[in-house]
């Protein structure tokens, strides 16, 4: 049988470096999501363009 020993405060070690693995993978689609809506609302906001007369 083979005992594995781990040193104290590895596992919170393990945890922390973890959670910030995740919020990694999530803050670049937040990013992206609110600059999509922003792009959105601007495009939203342009006024209209009367357009030229004849001639």
């Amino acid at each position: 049988m083979t005992t594995t020993y781990v040193a104290q405060g590895s596992m919170a070690l393990l945890v922390t470096a973890g959670s910030l693995m995740i919020a990694a993978a999530v803050l670049p689609g937040l990013v992206i999501e609110r600059i999509t809506a922003l792009q959105s609302a601007a495009l939203r906001a342009t006024a209209p363009v009367e357009p030229l007369p004849p001639g």
